[in-house]
């Protein structure tokens, strides 16, 4: 390894050494947001303790307007838990055994020389891309995380003493670590992004099709289970070598337990209706039944040309889970 990427690495490593001795997340948890200016540029990112619920021990940093969006809609589960989930945004910092450390890190470890001794002590540095499987931190990040674990040391000694320090100002203003022109710093206060859930636009397809199709096909007394799932990562050589989980396609015939189609989605929105269309021209079903609410405005129009009820039923979340782990076993 390189002197000047040896420096970053071991500067990161020092910084996550401290703030795990001082395990901040006995006393915060992540609800409690402070913001760290970019050492290059104007971009912030948005801070949060995590393991206070005692499973992942770390800190995590939502960059910009984007990872403000994905922690949000973190904390409100939307649309659903295992979405938000594949949707982070983030860079962080967690502890793991050695032998739990993801494979990217490892060679980090070799390369420098170090051994962290005591339980999860083991830094473990990843950048999360929406719909990707995590991957090693960049070098042009590993400054502004560092800075942030630093901060995070700040902020840890400040909430001891006054645990309501990081609540937003009369303003709805956070605690900002700022960085003035010439180098110093300073804490500040900013406004958050705003935050709106995003639109949930009917998916497109065919109307000419599914006209014909609902003339045409025949009528069969049947309930599909329509859902979009991720259940698990592909390589496309046209997007690169990182795997990403791509949305899928999931008709399920709850009468027969048939999977009716289970389809790969370039586009979710350009491509679900279409996909829909030919599990149609197999028979039209008497409902389509979603465990997403979304689905009921995004499915009414293809739902209404092809004269088939939706209904909405939250509880078949469980039927989703129990088909795609099926899948993932019988996945060669």
């Amino acid at each position: 390894m390189k002197p000047d990427r040896a420096a970053l690495w071991h500067a990161l490593l020092d910084a996550a050494d401290d703030y795990r001795k001082q395990a901040p997340w006995r006393w915060m948890d992540d609800t409690q947001v402070f913001g760290v200016r970019s050492p290059v540029g104007d971009e912030i990112g948005w801070c949060v303790v995590i393991g206070s619920l005692g499973q992942n021990f770390g800190l995590v940093l939502y960059p910009g307007d984007t990872g403000w969006r994905s922690f949000r809609a973190m904390q409100e589960r939307w649309p659903t838990p295992e979405d938000a989930g594949v949707e982070q945004r983030n860079l962080s910092v967690t502890f793991e055994e050695r032998n739990r450390l993801s494979l990217a890190m490892r060679p980090i470890f070799k390369e420098l020389g170090r051994r962290h001794h005591g339980p999860r002590a083991w830094p473990d540095a990843l950048d999360a891309n929406s719909g990707y499987i995590p991957d090693l931190m960049t070098e042009g990040d590993l400054p502004w995380m560092t800075r942030a674990l630093r901060k995070a040391l700040e902020v840890a000694r400040m909430t001891e003493g006054q645990p309501h320090c990081l609540a937003p100002d009369h303003r709805g203003r956070i605690l900002l670590a700022e960085r003035d022109p010439d180098g110093t710093e300073h804490w500040d206060r900013h406004e958050t992004p705003i935050y709106q859930r995003p639109a949930m636009r009917p998916f497109r397809f065919d109307e000419v099709r599914a006209a014909s199709i609902a003339r045409t096909a025949e009528r069969i007394e049947a309930d599909w289970f329509v859902d979009r799932v991720r259940p698990f990562p592909v390589i496309i050589a046209e997007l690169g070598t990182r795997p990403f989980f791509p949305h899928m396609l999931l008709v399920h015939d709850l009468g027969s337990d048939f999977i009716i189609a289970f389809r790969v989605l370039e586009d979710l929105d350009r491509d679900l209706g279409d996909e829909l269309l030919a599990s149609a021209t197999q028979g039209l079903p008497r409902r389509f039944l979603v465990r997403r609410q979304e689905f009921l405005g995004q499915l009414a129009p293809i739902a209404s040309v092809l004269g088939i009820a939706v209904h909405y039923l939250p509880e078949l979340e469980a039927v989703s889970h129990h088909v795609v782990d099926r899948l993932r076993q019988a996945k060669p």
